[in-house]
């Protein structure tokens, strides 16, 4: 017997109704726990309440996280993460270019101080 539609109270009624007094009320409520979330398990095992209102509360517990599990995934392509890196790599192009326009100008000067320098010693 699973809840399938019906609201876990629901459940826990009718499987009361078809053990009739056979079972002990530890017992159903044992195997209707078992089908219901883990995470409605956790709450409701520490609860003292009668079956009747451990079965109403599960029917709350079960509306809320229904309602609260809406899950979204989304592929943005510029994150701030990617928007930085390329950022990143955009600078470091930068750097590389003025670099190297640097060492060609280090160069050329060098190579014009020494034209002057054997020119003045002729």
């Amino acid at each position: 017997m699973e809840p399938g539609d019906r609201r876990p109270s629901d459940l826990f009624r009718q499987m009361k109704r078809l053990a009739g007094s056979s079972i002990s009320d530890e017992l159903i409520k044992s195997l209707w726990l078992q089908r219901l979330p883990q995470q409605t398990q956790t709450i409701l095992s520490i609860s003292k309440d009668s079956l009747n209102n451990i079965a109403e509360m599960t029917d709350n517990i079960i509306a809320v996280y229904s309602s609260s599990e809406v899950c979204s995934v989304t592929n943005n392509n510029s994150s701030p993460i990617s928007n930085d890196r390329n950022k990143l790599k955009a600078l470091q192009a930068d750097i590389a270019a003025i670099t190297k326009k640097f060492d060609e100008f280090s160069r050329n000067s060098r190579q014009r101080s020494k034209s002057r320098e054997h020119s003045t010693e002729t």
